[in-house]
């Protein structure tokens, strides 16, 4: 069986193309969108400038980097070679928010009427209990 090797030229320009991204829509710079994804900034330096000698980027590393920009795992993914999960493929929707304090966070996050730091406690608070107790589909599907 062969291996594919990765195209790691390929992914130095999709990274470059997701920063490029964020810059021109949210204003972000690298600093920010490597606090988002979770990625340290000098990774995404490396990785822009196709320096591997630290060696390639790993499946998990690139999946939290999706992750927490939220960016489908696919395109990156083949790259390498991996096959995506089909959970990972596309941005998970919203859930509809029903509950009144999850409506008044969602308004004050649309309305940034909170400093950026205050957004980012908010959005760590929010990951971490992501991570913690993962997606109630399972729940529904269980009752």
């Amino acid at each position: 069986m062969s291996r594919t090797l990765p195209d790691l030229s390929a992914f130095q320009r999709w990274v470059d193309r997701v920063l490029t991204h964020f810059r021109d829509t949210q204003g972000w710079s690298v600093s920010r969108v490597a606090r988002e994804s979770g990625t340290p900034r000098s990774m995404l330096y490396r990785w822009t400038n196709g320096e591997w000698d630290g060696g390639i980027p790993t499946r998990p590393v690139v999946e939290r980097f999706c992750a927490g920009l939220g960016l489908p795992t696919q395109e990156p993914f083949s790259m390498f070679g991996w096959v995506a999960d089909p959970q990972t493929m596309a941005p998970q929707p919203l859930p509809t928010v029903e509950d009144d304090d999850l409506l008044a966070i969602q308004e004050i996050l649309k309305r940034r009427r909170i400093t950026p730091e205050e957004a980012q406690e908010i959005r760590t608070v929010l990951r971490m209990m992501r991570r913690q107790y993962g997606s109630n589909e399972d729940d529904e599907a269980a009752s």
